[in-house]
């Protein structure tokens, strides 16, 4: 499956839609279900690229996120978009 890239889920923990909850508890959530689709992507020898790492990066830089405060910025994205260049020029 070299055509097909998964990438893991964003930690949304990082952002004001989750203000009032708790933001450790929602990043182990992400963690556990990402490490579990690293698994099964690794299983069937599909490319997987972790950006949640990047993605917590907007609890301190609002500019990845998009104005609803949850979804990620086109700022983001373009990062996602050179982690994938990045696995697909190797």
């Amino acid at each position: 499956m070299k055509h097909v890239i998964v990438l893991s889920i964003p930690d949304w923990g990082v952002t004001p839609f989750a203000d009032g909850q708790d933001r450790k508890l929602i990043a182990q959530q992400v963690d556990a279900f990402n490490a579990a689709n690293e698994t099964i992507t690794d299983r069937h020898n599909i490319y997987y690229i972790n950006v949640t790492g990047l993605t917590r990066e907007a609890i301190a830089d609002k500019s990845l996120l998009a104005p609803d405060g949850l979804h990620p910025s086109g700022k983001e994205y373009a990062r996602w978009a050179e982690e994938i260049k990045r696995k697909i020029t190797r």
